[in-house]
């Protein structure tokens, strides 16, 4: 199952958190600038686009059929492929990508489907490239319980504690940033 959001479309426009994720695309876009871009769950492909205006390419993969199909007809653009994929079991050559973006995606896996998730993602990066995303924070324990319960989506809901110890495992230079005011997470990391 999956859940993704269309921050262009009309029923966005003026939402609370329209400008959440223009400032995670923002944030993912300076470590994509010329280069070869994987953007692992792209949901309805309106990051992917965004991203594009400066990477040299872009693959879009979601696992969900409708998602990449509103990708391609909303946001494609020439150096954009978007591709139904399961990001557990990527079907690509092993060091390809200079930048993975996971925009809103870590906290869709329980916790041994994200460590196939962050394999994945390091077998598919170049050595020096760049993991690049978003998640949502949880301050409290209690936090955690109620994000989870608001959203059947969302598996586990970390804080930067843990999202760092699981990063520190398959990345080094990991910079897990916290949002306070919006509840998230930002990080970026290097494949070992």
């Amino acid at each position: 199952m999956s859940e993704w959001a269309d921050p262009g479309s009309e029923q966005w426009k003026n939402h609370p958190w329209s400008r959440v994720f223009k400032e995670r695309t923002t944030f993912a876009s300076s470590f994509c600038v010329g280069g070869k871009v994987l953007d692992a769950c792209c949901g309805s492909g309106w990051s992917t686009e965004k991203i594009s205006e400066v990477a040299e390419s872009v693959i879009g993969i979601d696992v969900s059929s409708k998602a990449i199909q509103l990708a391609t007809e909303k946001y494609s653009a020439e150096n954009i492929t978007y591709m139904v994929m399961n990001a557990l079991a990527m079907n690509f050559e092993n060091d390809i990508f200079d930048t993975v973006v996971s925009l809103e995606a870590i906290e869709h896996f329980d916790k041994a489907q994200v460590e196939q998730y962050l394999k994945e993602i390091s077998k598919v990066l170049k050595k020096g490239g760049i993991l690049v995303g978003s998640t949502p924070r949880a301050k409290t324990v209690l936090h955690k319980v109620w994000y989870i319960r608001q959203n059947k989506y969302h598996k586990v809901i970390y804080n930067k504690k843990t999202l760092t110890r699981l990063l520190v495992r398959y990345f080094s230079e990991v910079n897990v940033i916290e949002k306070h005011n919006d509840n998230y997470l930002l990080f970026h990391c290097k494949k070992l």
